[in-house]
């Protein structure tokens, strides 16, 4: 992972935002197993299509994968964002396992 904090909100320099919030994530669609991340709120968007995971191009990124500060703020540039955050992503109902996250993903949006 990074040295970004879950959870807070950074600009593209790389400084936490005062007064800025993190969408929630969670998984969806998850019994039939076809589903992918979504956020609570509609002005954030998710960065897709960097895992390494074998044939899943989404937006959840497995707990073991790593990614440094530098590539985090190159994906955000690329999607077009201002600010991002790294968020822990976890499933609809909360049961999997214990509640614990099911891996991270990266939202980005434009600043207003």
């Amino acid at each position: 992972m990074s040295t970004f904090d879950f959870d807070s909100v950074y600009t593209l320099d790389g400084e936490r935002t005062s007064g800025e919030y993190a969408p929630d994530v969670t998984l969806c669609d998850y019994e039939t197993g076809n589903g992918d991340a979504e956020t609570d709120r509609s002005s954030w968007a998710l960065i897709t299509g960097k895992t390494g995971q074998y044939s899943y191009n989404g937006a959840v990124m497995h707990p073991s994968e790593t990614a440094s500060d530098d590539l985090v703020i190159e994906w955000v540039r690329e999607a077009g964002g201002d600010l991002f955050a790294i968020v822990e992503v976890r499933d609809v109902d909360g049961s999997f396992p214990d509640g614990g996250p099911i891996g991270w993903a990266i939202a980005y949006r434009k600043a207003v």
